[in-house]
């Protein structure tokens, strides 16, 4: 599977967003002292904010989880993967 990925990364298009996305907001952070606003809808069970706001796994699947733009195709491991999560998060 890896060297699958390996391959298939190399045939890509090549791009430098990545690294100058990084420079943009790094650079502009520790030299001119930006911090990015984080919006409401990030703040989640992923975060110690949204954790303090008791944002669960129904706020990210409702809010955290959204795809912009929606996928075009149902996606058969959704329901499995969140009633798996539930029960996880339930053995803490």
């Amino acid at each position: 599977m890896i060297g699958n990925a390996i391959r298939m990364m190399c045939r890509s298009p090549k791009s430098r967003a990545g690294y100058h996305f990084a420079a943009a907001i790094g650079l502009r952070s520790s030299l001119e002292g930006l911090a990015p606003e984080i919006p409401d809808w990030a703040l989640d069970q992923h975060t110690l904010k949204g954790r303090a706001m008791a944002r669960g796994l129904d706020h990210f699947r409702t809010e955290g989880a959204k795809l912009i733009p929606p996928p075009t195709a149902d996606d058969p491991y959704e329901g499995e993967a969140y009633r798996l999560w539930a029960l996880k998060q339930q053995g803490k």
